[in-house]
């Protein structure tokens, strides 16, 4: 399966770490991806029909803000990743 990946990604850096947060489109889905830089990991979902992700690391924890649309109407979330 091919993904496609929309926007600028983000890179977010503490804890010893560096990771990459972007909006990925895989079957008509759209979601935010992160993956940790420099490792051999996959990347791992955020959140699914999530747009313009941004990240940010805050006392060793990563938290991701993005925008979801429901319906009309968007809102901006914020979540704490792992």
């Amino acid at each position: 399966m091919q993904e496609s990946v929309k926007g600028t990604p983000a890179l977010a850096a503490g804890n010893d770490q560096t990771v990459a947060i972007w909006q990925g489109t895989a079957d008509q889905q759209i979601e935010t991806k992160m993956r940790e830089l420099g490792g051999a990991g996959a990347a791992v979902s955020v959140a699914a029909n999530a747009e313009l992700p941004s990240g940010a690391f805050v006392n060793d924890k990563l938290f991701v803000a993005y925008v979801s649309k429901v319906g009309e109407k968007r809102s901006v979330w914020l979540a704490k990743v792992g």
